[in-house]
């Protein structure tokens, strides 16, 4: 290899680890940011906010269930499970 053909080997290179660099910097600093938010969230558990106003907990009549394309109650096909009552064939009284 001749000194041209290393020289212009090497620069091809540094523009390469530039390209690379500064793409890198990009995502640093996107993760900074991101985990600037995470570490600086503040709720009623560890700081002076009131829970009423607490945003990290769902609000009382919102269910954290997805919806589903089942109809409510038993589904189609499942036979179910049957609970035994023990019958009641005569009563017995106590006097006191």
């Amino acid at each position: 290899m001749s000194q041209s053909e290393t020289i212009k080997a090497l620069t091809a290179l540094v523009e390469k680890q530039a390209a690379q660099i500064s793409a890198l910097m990009i995502r640093v600093t996107d993760l900074e940011q991101e985990l600037a938010f995470y570490k600086n969230r503040k709720n009623s558990g560890n700081s002076h906010i009131p829970p009423s106003v607490s945003l990290s907990k769902p609000q009382r009549n919102q269910s954290l269930r997805e919806k589903s394309d089942k109809k409510a109650g038993g589904q189609q096909g499942h036979e179910g499970e049957l609970r035994f009552v023990r019958c009641q064939d005569f009563n017995v009284s106590f006097n006191l």
